[in-house]
């Protein structure tokens, strides 16, 4: 099995749900918290690569680099 992926997503500050409209679209938007989200790639095996708290480029959001360690 190739581990050598790397997962890249963005996420909320803390945990809640809303509705937003992206593009015309009315969307779903759900997030945990910075903690659990942490907590959940170590103990999946993920090894955090790089992370940023309220990245301007991204709307504000974090983002995460992880890889399976």
């Amino acid at each position: 099995m190739n581990r050598s992926g790397v997962l890249l997503f963005t996420s909320g500050k803390e945990h809640g749900e809303t509705w937003a409209m992206n593009q015309g679209t009315n969307l779903f938007h759900g997030s945990l918290d910075t903690h659990q989200y942490r907590s959940l790639l170590e103990a999946c095996g993920f090894r955090i690569l790089q992370y940023r708290e309220g990245d301007p480029e991204c709307g504000n959001a974090n983002v995460w680099m992880a890889q399976l360690a």
